[in-house]
């Protein structure tokens, strides 16, 4: 059995009924019907593109990723990958937000919740940067902007490489500067150096005993924490601190110049 064929305008309208006549046609035949079929525009007309509602959007990353999720790592965990390391050993090593640094920095790179340079910068909706670690503070109170108070979502807001790589650049002391290190380094080099550092703490050798001792005391594999007398003022002290009195506490580590007469102090 055949069919004639459907006359029509080229219209969607017509185009549906045409199907639908031809599927009863092909229902009597026993042809199989397709489940489902394309529509294709006839020449005439043109697909409508379908455009999103304002209102449904979602400014930022996709919207997969969780309302309260940061787009960024805290600095541990960044620090922690680069050098193969926890991140709870990265902040037993050192605490960034108490770093001192070479230089005045400059109020730009400033927090403006710490009044600190910023770490891990994180830039909000409205164009503010702050310390990651200090937004997520007070995001959990309050999910407006601290300066703005503008309202944002944490996966809204946005990092900066350039600053990153500018803060990174800043030059600080070595966190164990009042155990004797007077090295300085850039930024981003703090936690490799910390971790070479002859004066950054470490557990000591003996399980017996709970104290810390310097690294360069640590390789020898022994406590160092029992009593000992000072060979110049004769005090007494524990052999881990006996270096540093010697060097900086003790008033009779001196001696003479030979070629000159001046006083200097000897070294442990």
């Amino acid at each position: 059995m055949s069919h004639p064929g459907f006359p029509g305008d080229g219209s969607a309208t017509t185009h549906l009924v045409h199907n639908l006549v031809e599927e009863a046609v092909r229902s009597l035949e026993g042809v199989p019907i397709p489940l489902t079929r394309e529509y294709h525009p006839g020449p005439k007309e043109k697909r409508e593109p379908i455009v999103e509602h304002p209102a449904n959007r979602i400014v930022g990353n996709p919207a997969r990723t969780p309302p309260n999720q940061w787009p960024v790592e805290e600095i541990s965990t960044r620090e922690a990958l680069r050098h193969s390391i926890s991140p709870s050993k990265v902040r037993e090593l050192l605490d960034f937000s108490a770093l001192l640094y070479a230089d005045e920095p400059d109020d730009n790179l400033l927090c403006p919740i710490c009044k600190l340079p910023v770490i891990t910068p994180i830039i909000t909706p409205c164009d503010h940067t702050f310390c990651l670690e200090c937004l997520k503070r007070h995001f959990r109170s309050s999910d407006t902007c601290p300066i703005d108070r503008t309202r944002f979502r944490a996966r809204d807001c946005k990092t900066s490489r350039l600053l990153t790589n500018i803060l990174d650049s800043l030059v600080v002391e070595c966190p164990n500067t009042e155990r004797g290190c007077s090295e300085k380094m850039k930024r981003e080099e703090v936690v490799k150096h910390t971790i070479n550092c002859r004066y950054t703490l470490h557990d000591c050798p003996d399980k017996a005993c709970d104290k810390r001792v310097q690294q360069w005391l640590a390789v020898s594999g022994k406590c160092w924490h029992f009593e000992q007398t000072c060979e110049y003022c004769e005090d007494k002290m524990e052999a881990a601190s006996m270096a540093d009195h010697i060097n900086k506490k003790c008033t009779k580590n001196t001696t003479s110049c030979s070629d000159c007469g001046v006083t200097i102090k000897l070294s442990a």
